[in-house]
């Protein structure tokens, strides 16, 4: 047991704690990219716990109750408007961006939960978006939603090759399916 917690103390520069065989994860309020981060060793310091069959206990009571961000990279600035307010009235704080160059920033500044992304964009176009969000160590482990008017089939696979969680064409998704998709990828976070 020692020997295994050894490999896990440092999470972000916060210890694990054994009482028995149970470890307890003590997370202060942190700002939202330790949160991710630390959110996202948590699953697999889980994963590694539950193989050796250590119970696990997951106390994140120091966090602040938040609301989710959701950032909507958008140029059109109806449907930007449309799915903001659905989005608010489901609870979810949302970030705007009308373009691609500004949806990045955006995402490197504020650190959403997650975004939801336009291909066809003025400065930037999606995909260049999600690539420069998968390769920066700060916005790697947000999950990404494509929505756009893009079906062709290289379209969809070039996106999700990129490291999309989700792939929606806009025309076939009612803002409420929309957001089932958005709870369901919020679950399960970034699949790397």
């Amino acid at each position: 047991m020692a020997q295994l917690l050894d490999g896990c103390h440092g999470i972000n520069g916060y210890s694990v704690m054994s009482y028995l065989v149970d470890p307890l994860i003590i997370l202060p309020r942190a700002q939202p990219l330790v949160y991710h981060q630390f959110r996202h060793q948590l699953h697999q310091l889980r994963r590694t716990l539950l193989k050796n069959n250590f119970y696990f206990i997951h106390v994140l009571s120091a966090m602040p109750d938040k609301k989710q961000t959701i950032l909507l990279v958008e140029d059109d600035v109806f449907l930007s408007g449309m799915y903001k307010t659905k989005f608010e009235l489901e609870g979810y704080n949302v970030i705007t961006a009308e373009d691609g160059f500004k949806g990045f920033q955006a995402a490197k500044e504020t650190h959403p939960d997650i975004i939801l992304l336009d291909i066809l964009m003025p400065k930037m176009d999606g995909f260049e978006v999600l690539q420069k969000i998968r390769a920066s160590d700060d916005t790697k482990h947000i999950p990404v939603i494509l929505l756009t008017n893009l079906g062709q089939k290289d379209d969809v696979k070039k996106g999700l090759t990129l490291g999309a969680d989700g792939y929606l064409i806009k025309a076939h998704f009612m803002p409420s399916e929309v957001m089932t998709k958005v709870k369901s990828v919020l679950s399960q976070g970034h699949q790397e």
